[in-house]
């Protein structure tokens, strides 16, 4: 008992710290403020049919697994994004997210949680007005979003069915900023702030 407690734990560790050991290549799932390749089309996760590690934001995909299934993993670092005159740095952390699936003959019962909204970018440029006004704008979005789901699925020969309660939690901040090089304009700040608490439910159907 003591050895496969070891394991585990070796196993979470080594999740977050290093690219996913629960995948054939690299991160199961990557994060640049939506996941395209699996909530594509809707969030209707039609390429998650045919993915080792689904993301369950449509439940009945669920019924893809035929074995227990678990898989999770983390991000670390930071993201630069570069254009023609500017370059920015994302905040890269991603909380590791986790994917149970646990199959019953054509039942399947699962839970999810993951990050559906991460980030802290910041972007900053100096602009000039009538050629002799110059102030410099600053543009900040701090978002962490997070969806637990508790799902259920059924896979039959017509199609497949899933339905999950879910929570959102989390927050997201926006925020503009105006400094003046000239004392006699007044300098700017606007924040605004949403707070997520929220109990919701999703449906979904599949056929592969």
């Amino acid at each position: 008992m003591k050895s496969i407690l070891l394991i585990l734990g070796v196993l979470f560790s080594v999740s977050i710290f290093a690219n996913s050991i629960f995948s054939f290549d690299g991160m199961p799932e990557k994060n640049y403020g939506a996941d395209i390749y699996s909530a594509g089309m809707g969030d209707c996760g039609a390429a998650d049919l045919f993915r080792v590690n689904a993301n369950f934001s449509n439940p009945s995909i669920a019924t893809s697994t035929n074995k227990v299934m678990f898989s999770t993993g983390g991000e670390l670092g930071y993201f630069w994004y570069t254009n023609s005159n500017n370059n920015f740095r994302d905040d890269g952390l991603v909380l590791p997210y986790f994917s149970i699936a646990v199959p019953i003959q054509n039942h399947r019962f699962g839970f999810s949680f993951n990050s559906i909204s991460s980030g802290n970018l910041q972007t900053e440029g100096t602009i000039s007005f009538q050629d002799s006004i110059n102030y410099t704008l600053t543009n900040t979005i701090k978002s962490n979003l997070f969806k637990t789901s508790i799902l259920y699925a059924h896979k039959n020969n017509f199609a497949n069915l899933g339905i999950s309660i879910d929570y959102y939690l989390g927050h997201r901040t926006r925020s503009w900023q105006l400094d003046f090089e000239d004392d006699g304009f007044t300098d700017a700040k606007y924040e605004h702030e949403k707070i997520f608490k929220n109990v919701g439910f999703t449906a979904g159907i599949s056929k592969r």
